[in-house]
């Protein structure tokens, strides 16, 4: 299993790591697959220390973490060149909570995703799902959600079969 941690430090043994500058965060990983394997697909932006006003995603990188390698570099995105701000309400022991739990669960997510789930997968989809939309916000959860739609797609599909 590839722990979330695991799949973060390997964006440094790639050159897509050169794409994380100080100043800039970078979203958590959306796996994605292609013909070579799973992917863990990542994009950097700006955020104010409050968490209120957000950049669009300036680049993008995907990572074969399993294989240590670059998947993509440099990719560009469709958004308009603005201040995203949110209205979410933060509390910080709420969101390092459910930063805590979607770690917790990421790997197992990542063993099963694209496949059928069973009963159990889908309670763990769901986990995983409820906490990346905490602690990520609404701004970045739409990031995510217009960038990788396929990801998102293949979990409403299984989580409508509950």
């Amino acid at each position: 299993m590839i722990s979330l941690k695991k799949a973060r430090s390997t964006i440094f043994s790639t050159e897509c790591g050169k794409c994380i500058k100080e100043g800039l965060e970078c979203s958590e990983p959306i796996i994605t697959q292609d013909e070579n394997g799973l992917i863990d697909n990542y994009f950097v932006y700006g955020c104010d220390s409050e968490g209120r006003h957000f950049t669009k995603p300036l680049v993008g990188f995907g990572v074969y973490t399993d294989k240590e390698k670059t998947a993509y570099l440099g990719r560009e995105f469709e958004f308009e060149d603005k201040d995203y701000i949110s209205s979410d309400e933060i509390n910080m022991d709420q969101s390092f909570e459910a930063f805590d739990k979607y770690s917790e669960v990421y790997p197992r997510v990542r063993e099963f995703v694209y496949k059928k789930c069973d009963d159990e997968e889908k309670a763990l989809l769901r986990i995983y799902l409820d906490n990346l939309k905490l602690f990520s916000g609404s701004v970045i959860y739409s990031f995510y959600e217009k960038i990788y739609p396929e990801f998102f797609e293949w979990v409403c599909k299984e989580l409508e079969q509950a």
